[in-house]
């Protein structure tokens, strides 16, 4: 199925632009976009005042914020080598307000380009989706 096309010149308003995303390794689309945003999704959370960059799996969304289970990213690489020389450390439970929040995106691999998950998988052995959700101690 074709969607419409967009700023038909008859129209004033584009009321027949469906919008579509991509499903994340099924090459299929959906209309439903809140759905890649579920409890549990592997996230990226781009912050605002102070600006920050927060890496870890969606809690829940809601009209006052964020709620998240990861680390910062600027952490990244020490929580990488704090795990992997047995050191005490977990991720951290946090809740951020709509306000700082300026993007959230989807954890994923950009061609040639591992995605954060593929790499902290492949340097600690441990799936970032399973740690988050307190499946595997570290």
């Amino acid at each position: 199925m074709v969607p419409e096309v967009a700023n038909n010149r008859r129209q004033r308003h584009n009321h027949y632009v469906m919008q579509f995303s991509q499903n994340p390794g099924s090459g299929e689309f959906r209309h439903d976009t809140g759905s890649l945003f579920r409890p549990g999704a592997i996230v990226l959370l781009t912050l605002l005042s102070p600006r920050e960059k927060f890496w870890g799996a969606l809690l829940a969304v809601n009209s006052a914020g964020i709620f998240i289970r990861g680390i910062p990213l600027e952490s990244f690489d020490d929580f990488i080598s704090q795990l992997r020389a047995e050191e005490a450390t977990a991720p951290s439970t946090v809740f951020f307000p709509m306000h700082r929040v300026e993007r959230m995106e989807m954890d994923l691999s950009g061609g040639s380009v591992p995605s954060l998950s593929e790499r902290f998988e492949q340097k600690t052995g441990i799936v970032p989706a399973q740690l988050f959700a307190g499946e595997v101690t570290p």
